[in-house]
């Protein structure tokens, strides 16, 4: 069944992931590609039976719906950056592991690097003081990256 990963920044934005999920023989849901975050152990998944798999496109990805929650413009920019990186992955050839070299390489490290620097100043920004650092040390983020200096 595909449909849409949904999960929520508070305060800050709302994004969906095209997603896919499959019945077993025992009528339990399982989730092809469960997160990698521990601390993430349920997802909202929104069925949609107009998202399905291209598979006449192989290698086309289907891009992440955002939703700003605050009139943001750093918001947009990371939004913004996350739709030209997913423009630059389409361009390339194929899909699972390829290779890429030259310029379009240099390009697609260098969307990386800003999408990188943005949610990192979105952190900085929409991290409450009292809340666990984003960067995973476990400290408080007032006692970690929130030690810093005055925020954005």
């Amino acid at each position: 069944m595909f449909g849409w990963a949904v999960w929520e920044w508070p305060g800050v934005y709302i994004e969906a992931e095209h997603h896919a999920i499959y019945e077993s023989l025992e009528g339990m849901w399982i989730d092809n590609t469960p997160s990698s975050l521990k601390n993430i152990t349920h997802r909202l998944f929104v069925r949609d039976d107009t998202a399905t798999y291209d598979f006449d496109n192989e290698g086309i990805r289907r891009d992440n719906q955002r939703h700003a929650l605050a009139r943001d413009p750093l918001i947009q920019a990371f939004f913004d950056s996350a739709n030209e990186y997913n423009k630059a992955m389409d361009r390339l050839p194929g899909f699972g592991e390829i290779q890429v070299s030259g310029p379009a390489a240099r390009h697609i490290q260098m969307l990386q690097m800003e999408n990188a620097r943005l949610t990192v100043q979105l952190a900085m920004k929409y991290t409450p003081r009292n809340a666990r650092c984003f960067c995973g040390s476990g400290r408080k983020f007032k006692q970690c990256h929130g030690n810093s200096g005055p925020r954005a």
